[in-house]
């Protein structure tokens, strides 16, 4: 994988850790793409009807744990890393998505 852009060593995101608290901006390290990975620049994210429903879940809080929760689901971007077994996807291209992992902690932690 080359990438060509310069990245910063973390991200933020919003996230709270129980149900209905107030939500806050979380810094997490910022790290390579996996083999099979792309790493997005997010430029706009929405927080829909859906995420405040999660938001004030007992049961998305209980099935999560105290790890941080992420607010906000659909995205969109520029591919800033291409993981080394992606095929067809290079830096630069804008692009647009949903995060469907509402039990997740905010960053998708990575298992190489």
């Amino acid at each position: 994988m080359t990438m060509t852009t310069t990245l910063p060593s973390d991200f933020k995101s919003l996230t709270y850790t129980t149900p209905s608290t107030p939500p806050h901006l979380s810094y997490f390290p910022l790290t390579p793409p996996g083999l099979n990975e792309l790493l997005v620049k997010i430029k706009a994210a929405s927080i829909n009807p859906v995420d405040l429903q999660f938001w004030h879940s007992p049961l998305i809080g209980f099935l999560a744990g105290k790890k941080e929760k992420g607010i906000g689901r659909d995205y969109a971007g520029t591919v800033v890393g291409v993981g080394k077994d992606v095929k067809g996807w290079e830096e630069g291209v804008d692009v647009f998505g949903m995060l469907n992992r509402p039990v997740r902690n905010a960053p998708i932690p990575r298992k190489d």
